[in-house]
């Protein structure tokens, strides 16, 4: 999958609980390449004992890496044998940490176990990876089988080979879900619509029925942000695969297509478009930034929106229940329209999360460290950490200290996010109402969840086609056809452009790549 957001990028190096509070702070540039190692583990007057040190690359944005004394790395090696020594490179959106990468690259210094940002297929080429089929049932049983096998076939996929030389980042949680404010449905007195008329029902009594009661017609029905995004159940009610406003890969007519193209798309911009009209849809959805988004929703001034549940806190609930104490977010299954498959995406595989080179003369080790934190009776300490630092006892019960710069990093190798791993986290970290508020929208997300074909398809297919790959030419389309300032004629149009500008040729690797998937 093409897109990768900053918050999930956040997932990947951070226990669940630091993930959430992150969700609003984003990835800021903190530190260098920073090292720190483990002290080999004594006990008493003990002779040290050798081990063996994995060296991890990660970024770093936020807190501070554990150092040589830190106890919850001395608590990994006193349980594996293994030492462990991290090294940081800032992020700044992947930019940064991309050159750093290549640069270690070039230089013959990539680490045990380092994430691939950036330089997957590079890497592919050079054939600087280790090859993990065997290794992973062998040294991480747990791991190996916590992923589903059409995740990992949808990785073989991905190299020329047909071997596995990436360690995915998986999400098995319901990730997106259509929200809407279920206070102002009591208040013009309607229930959550199922279908297409019962959905534009509700969003014209959100416009002329003053449902946030302060007496001004100033209610956004729906709303959505520049570059078409985070508008996506107007999209995924006509079947168009899409993620975070992206048109992505689906099967149409059996056949893997990119979802921009279909004629599900002429339907949704059609709809989008007297929407847009009808001042049901923000007009001006074009020009919102995501602070001004955001905003807009907190201020009490938008009924339905698309985003991620677990971050309806942070992004949209922080100050709306001191405007509107009634205040209430619910889910929305996606509504139907006759004759097209609604549905809402359920993209499994976020990054490539680990990487071993061939170099590596401790890949056993880093193997056996990633089963360490896959197994159940791990997890514990995974989620919560250190009594002290990462958390405290209240009444018998475990609870996370919230997160500081001056918390170190609570290390979190395996790389799979379950449902009830992430309900938990919410729970823990959320007073009741509001983290069951998250769980609901979140279950609701998954009632009508669908895994697309193209989860996992390598960027590598867009290699020579930058504009293909950045939805340069579909934003241009959609947006002006959805204004008004050109017809939805136009949209014929924009079809034979993306396939004579190398959309013909994407396809063709597209194809190419499930071929060998399936």
């Amino acid at each position: 999958m093409a897109v990768q957001s900053r918050m999930m990028r956040m997932i990947a190096w951070l226990a669940a609980s630091a993930l959430l509070a992150l969700i609003a702070a984003g990835c800021t540039s903190a530190s260098s390449d920073n090292k720190n190692t483990v002290a080999d583990i004594t006990s008493g007057s003990e002779q040290k004992k050798e081990v063996k040190t994995v060296h991890i690359l990660m970024f770093s944005d936020y807190g501070r890496m554990p150092g040589s004394n830190d106890k919850q790395m001395k608590y990994v090696t006193e349980q594996t044998g293994i030492g462990v020594n991290t090294s940081t490179l800032p992020w700044n959106g992947g930019t940064d940490f991309t050159k750093g990468l290549n640069v270690k690259i070039a230089a013959n210094e990539l680490p045990d176990l380092f994430l691939p940002h950036g330089v997957e297929d590079t890497l592919l080429k050079q054939g600087a990876l280790l090859a993990l089929d065997d290794l992973l049932p062998q040294y991480a049983p747990t791991l190996w089988k916590a992923i589903p096998q059409d995740v990992w076939e949808s990785v073989r996929a991905n190299s020329p080979d047909g071997k596995i030389y990436f360690i995915p980042r998986v999400n098995l949680y319901p990730r997106y879900s259509s929200l809407i404010r279920k206070d102002w449905l009591d208040k013009v007195n309607m229930k959550i619509p199922t279908t297409k008329d019962e959905y534009v029902a509700v969003l014209k009594a959100f416009r002329d029925q003053d449902p946030n009661g302060n007496g001004i017609k100033d209610e956004i029905p729906t709303s959505g942000r520049e570059a078409g995004r985070w508008m996506d159940d107007i999209f995924l009610m006509y079947g168009v695969a899409m993620v975070e406003g992206y048109p992505v890969w689906d099967l149409y007519n059996n056949e893997l297509t990119y979802s921009a193209v279909t004629p599900n798309m002429k339907e949704a911009l059609t709809f989008a478009r007297e929407l847009y009209k009808d001042k049901l849809l923000d007009n001006e959805t074009f020009l919102n930034k995501e602070l001004t988004w955001k905003a807009k929703i907190q201020q009490d001034k938008v009924g339905v929106w698309y985003h991620v549940p677990y971050g309806i806190k942070q992004n949209f609930f922080e100050n709306l229940p001191k405007i509107n104490p009634n205040a209430y977010i619910v889910g929305m299954p996606v509504p139907k329209v006759e004759g097209f498959d609604s549905f809402t995406p359920r993209p499994l595989i976020n990054n490539m999360e680990w990487a071993i080179p061939k170099s590596s003369k401790n890949a056993i080790e880093a193997l056996k460290l990633l089963e360490f934190y896959a197994k159940p009776e791990n997890r514990n300490f995974a989620s919560f950490g250190i009594e002290g630092e990462h958390y405290e006892m209240k009444d018998g019960i475990k609870k996370r200290l919230p997160i500081s710069p001056d918390q170190t990093y609570l290390i979190d190798l395996f790389p799979v996010i379950t449902t009830e791993q992430m309900a938990l986290t919410l729970q823990d970290q959320y007073e009741p109402k509001v983290a069951q508020m998250m769980i609901d929208a979140m279950m609701v997300g998954g009632r009508d969840g669908k895994r697309i074909a193209g989860d996992g398809i390598p960027v590598s297919i867009y290699d020579g086609f930058s504009d293909i790959k950045s939805n340069k030419l579909y934003q241009e389309y959609m947006s002006k056809i959805i204004v008004g300032d050109w017809p939805i004629e136009k949209f014929d149009e924009f079809i034979q452009r993306w396939r004579s500008s190398g959309g013909d040729e994407v396809t063709k690797r597209a194809r190419e790549w499930y071929a060998k998937k399936k």
